[in-house]
């Protein structure tokens, strides 16, 4: 179960979920903006966790997840990157685990973790600041 970075390919107003201060890549060129090698093009998703084929990293927000990353292989997944690299990625709270068990779809809206050590994982590697406007 894989889901693609919501920042890669969204409409701009679907989810409502991202951040405007951050990119929306749209096409390959833009990428040009940030680092390839660190940019998460696909997130291996938690079973009871999709609802839509975007994986929403909520920026901004102070700690909220809204889709949570599998824990099924050895309380981690699969990760790809914008410059096509793959690698396997272990969760290290052990709150994202228990929270990505269940096999139903919890609230999107009421799962705050702060100083989630994941979620700052996933938000590092989501998009990159829009250029300053002149």
């Amino acid at each position: 179960t894989y889901a693609l970075n919501s920042y890669m390919g969204s409409r701009d107003d679907i989810p409502p979920s991202n951040d405007a201060r951050l990119w929306n890549f749209h096409k390959s060129a833009d990428l040009a903006c940030g680092d390839t090698s660190s940019l998460l093009l696909f997130v291996d998703t938690s079973p009871g966790n999709i609802c839509h084929s975007a994986f929403v990293i909520r920026l901004g927000a102070g700690g909220q997840f809204y889709h949570l990353p599998s824990a099924e292989h050895d309380h981690g997944g699969v990760v790809s990157f914008t410059d096509t690299h793959v690698e396997y990625h272990r969760w290290v709270e052990p709150r994202t685990i228990t929270e990505s068990s269940p096999n139903w779809i919890p609230n999107h809206w009421t799962l705050w973790l702060p100083a989630n050590r994941d979620l700052q994982w996933l938000q590092a590697r989501a998009s990159v600041l829009l250029p300053a406007s002149p």
